[in-house]
């Protein structure tokens, strides 16, 4: 059988590392893979730490996106129900009577304008609950409520909100800031300008 000294014929003859390889114990071996072991976790973690933060960044940056178009979402709609109410080519006529007259709703008109404006006014109710949830910002939380605030001006809308409106939306809390709107309006109200309108639905 060939001598592993064969080659050189002595051991000082081997390569130095392949002297010292022959040197290590198995602890040391142990301890060299641990090394290894621990900088291959150390590279994995640095590296989910920036998988993480970039998802983190594209997640913000898709959630900006989706709030954008919501947010325009809500003002498209508002503004299409209301083109569709005050209109000459509006469908709605309707509308325009119970807003703009005094004269009486006939049963059916009294019960379209109590749809439509429950879904006007579910508009600012739905508004206040995603700005509580943060999807909406204050500034345009302000200017939904500055759209509102004419109508509640309104006799006949606040005689509906009075007796159907805050019932059909007593599970949420934006009934009493509707309902301090329309305490604010009637009270800085001249009494003299409802003294001559007939609000009858």
């Amino acid at each position: 059988m060939p001598s592993r000294w064969a080659a050189g014929g002595r051991p000082g003859s081997l390569p130095l590392c392949a002297r010292k390889a022959l040197g290590l114990t198995i602890q040391d071996l142990g301890s060299l893979g641990e090394l290894v072991a621990a900088l291959a976790t150390l590279v994995t973690l640095v590296y989910l730490a920036t998988q993480v933060k970039q998802a983190k960044r594209e997640f913000h940056e898709s959630s900006q996106r989706a709030r954008i178009e919501f947010t325009g979402g809500l003002a498209e709609r508002s503004a299409a129900l209301q083109l569709d109410w005050f209109s000459p080519e509006g469908a709605n006529k309707t509308m325009m009577k119970a807003l703009l007259t005094d004269e009486k709703l006939t049963r059916e008109e009294a019960f379209e304008f109590a749809v439509h404006m429950s879904i006007f006014i579910g508009g600012l109710v739905q508004s206040e609950q995603l700005h509580k949830q943060g999807l909406l910002d204050s500034e345009f939380l302000q200017t939904r409520r500055s759209i509102f605030r004419p109508y509640l001006e309104m006799p006949r809308v606040r005689k509906w909100w009075m007796r159907e409106g805050k019932q059909f939306y007593a599970h949420s809390e934006a009934v009493d800031l509707i309902n301090r709107m329309v305490e604010e309006i009637e009270t800085n109200q001249d009494p003299r300008s409802d003294s001559d309108t007939t609000v009858i639905t």
